[in-house]
This record gives C-alpha cells, sequence and structure tokens, in this order.
C-alpha cells in the first residue's frame, strides 16, 4: 500500500487530543445522601450498572480513536500500487489443434511447429523465473498445465511430450473462443499475464491477446468439401464441390462407382463404373462439378459431365472420389458415398374391403421414403387367402388371419377376430349407428403421435368399433372410453399395431391424420440405423456423411448393433445393446454398422466421417479475435483504497452513535 498524502497522517495527532480530552474531563460529585433507604437502593444501582457503564465507555473510546485513524488515513489517500502488486510473470499458451494443424511442408506439420515454438518461448520465461500454462484447443479445450514453475519443469516437458503425440491434434474444428475463456482464469489472478495464441488462422485485429501464425507462405491444398448423390428420374446424380487454396491450378476428379445397377444391398454383382473430369480452381473459391444423366437447365459455373447410356446407374454400393494431386494437407484429397443401395421392405396388404386411406398412405410411405427403402408393396385381392411368411410387414383389414404371422412386423386395422399369437381378445363390436365418440391420448410420449397437431387428436372421433381386450405386453396410445383405439407392442419377435376401428367410421380429422399415423408407425417398426441427432421439435435426418464430432444415433432392430472402422478408430470392441444410443466418431473414414433383426435379416449400412469443410481452408481469414478481458486501472497504475474507508468510517460513526444513544438511556 501507498500514501499519495503522507501529510494526511497529521491526522492521528488529533488521537492524542482525544486522550488528553478523556483525562481532564471532569468526574460527577459524589454525594451523601443521610437517608439509608435512598442509600441502599443507590448502592444496588451502582452494583448493577457501574460494569456495564465501563465496558460501554471503553468502546465508545476505542471506537473514537478509530474514527480519527480513519479519518486521518483518508487524508493520506492510500492505494495499491498495481505495477508493484503483480506477480511474477505469467504467460499462457494456447495450441489450435484443429484438423488444419495438420496441414504441412517436408514433413513439418503446423502443430509440430506450434509445440516447438510454445516449448521455447516457455523455457524463457521458466528460465526467467515466470510462470506457464498450457491450454490445448480442441472441440472441449482444457488445460494441459496451469501456472507451472521452473520448480516443476519436469511435468512440462513431460506434458510437452505428450502434445507431440497423433492423438494431441484431432479432426474436427477447435473452440477457440472456448480457449480464451479458460485462459481468462489466470488473467483474473494477474492482470498483466500475456496470451499466446499459436495457430493457423490469420486474423485481421487482435484485442488482448498475441497471435503467432505457424502457417506457410507455400503450403496449398486441394479438396473435395462436399458430395451427394440423389436419384432423379429414376437414375443417380453426382455433385460434387471442389475447392484449392493457396494455389490456382487445374486438377482431375476421379470418381469410381462400385456395385452399379445392383438389385439390392445383398448382391454382389454390379457393375463398376469410371468418369474422370477436369476443374480449373482460382482465387480459393469453390467449383461445384456434377456428374448427370440426361439434359437439365444448368446453372452458371457449374461444370456439368453428361452420363452416357451405357454408363447410368440407378444403385450403387459406394462411390469413391480421389483427386491424385500431393498438397500440403491430404486428408480431404478423398471422399466417399454410400447408401446407394436400399434395403428391400417387402409389404402385404390384405383388406376384405380395401381401404382407399391404407393405400394413399402406403403410395405415401412408398415416395416419402425412397431414399431409405425400397418399399415393395403387395395386395391380396378379394378371395384370395394371404400369405403368412414372407414379408416385413403384414396389414390384416377388417378379416384377420387365424395365426398371426412370426417373421415380420403385424398391423391389424379394425379386427373382427383375435389370430392366436395376438394377445388381443374381442368382446364384441360397438356401432354407435351414426353417433360419434371422441378419442382420448392414454400415451402421450408416443412417437406414433408425433408432428400430428393437437387440435386434430382433439377433435378425432368414431361411431363404430371393437371392444379389444389386451395383455401387458401393449401399451395403449388412443382410446375409446375404456377400450383401446390403438395399440402397439414391441418386444423381440412380437412386433404388433392393432387399430379398433377402421377409417370408414372415423371423422376428417382422423382421416387427415391417418398418412402422419401410418409414416409414424412404419417409423416406430423400421427405424434407421443411423440418423443425426434430432434437433428440438425436428426430426433426425438419416444420411450417410457425418462430419468428424458429430453426434450420430443408433436406432435398433434387433438386440444389438455392431460398429466398426476402417480409420483404426478406437471404437468399443462389444456391440451396443441400449437404443437409441448416441455415438461420437473422431476420425475421418468409413464405419460399418451392422446388426441382425429380431427376425433373423441381415442389416448393414456405412457411414462416411469426414473433415469439416471449413477445415480444407488452410488460408482461413477472420476479420476479428478478441481476447481475454483485463482488469480496468486508473491512469497511474494505482487502485484507490478511499471507498473502502469512507465504508469503514460510516460503519464506526454509527456505532459511536449506537454506543451514545445506549449512555444517555
Amino acid at each position: 500500500m501507498t500514501l499519495l498524502t503522507r501529510l494526511g497522517l497529521l491526522g492521528l495527532i488529533s488521537i492524542i487530543i482525544l486522550i488528553i480530552i478523556y483525562i481532564i474531563k471532569p468526574n460527577y460529585q459524589q454525594k451523601m445522601v443521610s437517608s439509608t433507604y435512598v442509600w441502599k437502593l443507590s448502592l444496588r444501582y451502582r452494583k448493577k450498572k457501574i460494569p456495564t457503564s465501563k465496558l460501554r465507555n471503553i468502546l465508545l473510546f476505542l471506537c473514537q480513536v478509530l474514527i480519527l485513524t480513519a479519518m486521518s488515513l483518508i487524508l493520506a489517500q492510500p492505494v495499491i500500487d498495481l505495477a508493484t502488486a503483480a506477480p511474477q510473470t505469467d504467460v499462457v499458451y494456447i495450441v489450435d489443434s484443429s484438423a488444419s494443424m495438420y496441414a504441412g511442408l517436408d514433413g513439418e506439420t503446423r502443430f509440430d511447429r506450434a509445440v516447438d515454438g510454445v516449448e521455447e518461448s516457455a523455457d524463457a520465461v521458466l528460465d526467467a523465473g515466470g510462470l506457464v500454462s498450457v491450454i490445448v484447443a480442441d472441440d472441449e479445450p482444457a488445460f494441459l498445465l496451469e501456472r507451472v514453475s521452473a520448480a516443476n519443469r519436469t511435468s512440462f516437458d513431460e506434458a510437452m511430450a505428450t502434445l507431440r503425440a497423433d492423438t494431441a491434434c484431432f479432426y474436427g474444428t477447435s473452440d477457440i473462443e472456448g480457449a480464451i475463456s479458460l485462459s481468462q482464469r489466470i488473467v483474473d489472478s494477474n492482470a498483466e499475464a500475456q496470451v499466446y495464441l499459436y495457430t493457423d488462422t490469420e486474423y485481421g485485429y487482435t484485442e488482448n491477446i498475441n497471435v503467432v501464425s505457424v502457417a506457410e507462405e507455400d503450403e496449398w491444398n486441394v479438396a473435395i468439401l462436399d458430395a451427394s448423390a440423389e436419384l432423379n428420374d429414376g437414375y443417380y446424380t453426382i455433385t460434387v464441390d471442389v475447392a484449392c487454396y493457396g494455389a490456382n491450378m487445374n486438377v482431375r476428379l476421379d470418381m469410381n462407382v462400385s456395385g452399379a445397377n445392383a438389385e439390392d444391398n445383398n448382391d454382389n454383382q454390379g457393375e463398376k463404373i469410371q468418369f474422370s473430369q477436369s476443374v480449373e480452381c482460382t482465387n480459393d473459391e469453390t467449383q461445384r462439378i456434377v456428374f448427370r444423366y440426361g439434359e437439365g437447365a444448368e446453372q452458371p459455373g457449374v461444370v456439368y459431365q453428361t452420363i452416357s447410356e451405357q454408363q447410368k446407374f440407378y444403385s450403387y454400393q459406394s462411390i469413391f472420389l480421389s483427386i491424385s494431386q500431393v498438397d500440403s494437407f491430404l486428408v480431404d484429397n478423398t471422399f466417399n458415398l454410400y447408401g446407394g443401395q436400399k434395403e428391400v421392405v417387402k409389404i402385404q396388404y390384405a383388406s376384405s374391403l380395401p381401404n382407399k386411406f391404407v393405400n394413399t398412405a402406403l403410395e405415401t410411405l412408398q415416395s416419402n421414403f425412397s431414399d431409405r427403402w425400397d418399399i415393395q408393396i403387395t395386395e391380396v385381392r378379394q378371395g384370395s387367402e394371404p400369405a403368412l411368411v414372407g414379408y416385413d410387414l403384414y396389414i390384416f383389414e377388417h378379416e384377420m388371419p387365424e395365426i398371426l404371422p412370426a417373421d415380420g412386423v403385424v398391423f391389424l386395422l379394425d379386427p373382427s377376430t383375435a389370430p392366436v399369437g395376438s394377445d388381443i381378445g374381442i368382446q364384441g363390436e360397438q356401432n354407435l349407428q351414426g353417433l360419434s365418440v371422441s378419442l382420448s391420448v392414454t400415451d402421450a410420449s408416443s412417437t406414433l403421435l408425433d408432428y400430428i397437431p393437437a387440435d386434430w387428436i382433439q377433435d378425432m372421433t368414431i361411431s363404430r368399433f371393437f371392444q379389444i381386450t389386451y395383455d401387458a405386453t401393449y401399451q395403449p396410445v388412443l382410446s375409446c372410453g375404456s377400450y383401446p383405439a390403438l395399440l402397439v407392442r414391441k418386444e423381440g419377435t412380437r412386433q404388433t399395431m392393432v387399430m379398433s376401428f377402421s377409417v370408414h367410421y372415423a371423422n376428417s380429422g382422423i382421416k387427415a391424420a391417418f398418412p402422419s399415423l401410418f409414416a409414424n408407425a412404419f417409423n416406430y417398426f423400421f427405424p434407421s440405423m443411423v440418423s443425426r441427432e434430432a434437433e428440438d421439435g425436428e426430426l433426425g435426418a438419416v444420411g450417410n456423411v457425418f462430419d468428424v464430432n458429430e453426434s450420430i444415433v443408433l436406432k435398433n432392430r434387433g438386440a444389438e448393433i455392431f460398429l466398426k472402422s476402417s480409420s483404426n478408430a478406437d471404437l468399443p470392441s462389444d456391440p451396443y445393446k441400449t437404443f437409441p444410443t448416441s455415438v461420437i466418431l473422431t476420425l475421418p473414414g468409413t464405419y460399418t454398422v451392422s446388426q441382425t433383426t429380431y427376425f433373423g435379416k441381415e442389416v448393414t449400412e456405412e457411414v462416411y466421417v469426414r473433415t469439416p469443410a471449413i477445415e480444407s481452408n488452410i488460408k482461413l481469414y477472420e476479420e476479428r479475435l478478441d481476447g481475454p478481458t483485463r482488469a480496468v486501472q486508473t491512469e497511474d497504475g494505482f487502485k484507490d483504497l478511499l471507498v473502502y474507508l469512507a465504508a469503514a468510517l460510516v460503519a464506526l460513526l454509527f456505532i459511536e452513535w449506537i454506543l451514545k444513544s445506549k449512555d444517555n438511556a
């Protein structure tokens, strides 16, 4: 602490004056009273009051001394010299470990340069007696070292050796802002702490942070940023985005299609088709290439290559895209597409009175899910016997089979009888003769009601239904009075949906919601094995291309799912058995997801995990980067203490007032 006006301490003389005042203060004269009674009362009063009065007088004196001391210190203007109060040198190093830090020249990556730079700088700081902190900035930034001194140099050396390991730099995008937030902890302890960021991103303006670039001028990268396959008029169109950063050149894009025109994903007899296209890449701009069969509208700036009659394909097992140039960042020179062979789902619809609403729902299902399934529908003609084996989904309406099929999912619509194995009972038909009864929601959390407006559900009524009893394996979703209107069960090979009424006897609310209800039921019993994490209120998108560190969801149709990697990813050796389950894949490459359904069907799906497209831009430029905030100091580097002394003075004056009031009482 420093006193700006030392003469203010002369105010402490007032304490001496206070002591003199107490010494010369006249005492009250004691007078003898002749009355014995009054004398006894006086003695009793003195015995009771005098000790308390002495203690109060002592406290009052001390309080007045402290008041005078506080006033004297205020006159002296005490401050804390922030410059001299700062501890030894404090330096925080943030190491960017995003995928682009794998770029490099002559076998040395940017990440290697960053670690070298941190070691060299930190050695000098430690030698000078300073403190060193290191933060690794990946998707979840964390301290590798925090405020290490020269006494712990061994720990520093071991930590830096760990940082050099291949696993220290990952293939996603770093959370630089999160790393800077971590460094705030050090800056809050020492406002003079310096923060350095070792990165390959160029920033136009920085504040409170020192950016050290580890990029080299001669580094360049050509990348396949994205690719997609889309069915158009029965044949696939492939769209590829290519860019070259740090150089202008003409590159060759190769596309190899495997398993083309195979009938399904179990057919290994498909064709192999090869394509090649020259691409002119300039000014770090993305160039789009489209391989398509047939003619169509063209967009400016897009390169089109026509797929010939002999090369067209309506299915594929995999598409391998590659660029042969050797650049500074090889991770993004290839790309894989999967999902071109759809799993066949066979549906049988048997009804004694075919329902247009069911037919429409099936056609909608076939169309909307064509990117995921090859849905093949067989309608049993009236008078013909339905099959009880060989289908993935059986739909029986009105007339029921004697025995429930055991090799697939079964929908029972408006069941007049209970098939053996259905575990339901029919107590009779309830016909309201034109009147209606409302349906109520029994299980509001059921996915069968997803995306159906609440007002539609509230207005659902029926005029005829069957009174059904059921066992504990079923979960009622909708009810009609004390009887279920919609039941589902999904327990091993017993997978059944029962609807106790016909849409013919339902109001417009049910008719409008029926396609969505049917699609939800299909998704419930035939979930996509791999999908993206769902956003709030949205269905998780299905796809075969994911970014590194993106969360994917595995859903089952069997007891377990196996996940294998072609990229040496560290995956659990045991299968997943709890569903749905989220998995984060941290290495780029191909992953194979497989399961055996409860009905004995082998299902396999492959997904491709890529580095985020932004990481391919190894010449990335950002406008601004704000470092940690620093405590505001006064202009001359002092922290004023007058506020604290003033608060203490007010408190002491208040205490003195209380003591005085007690003395006068």
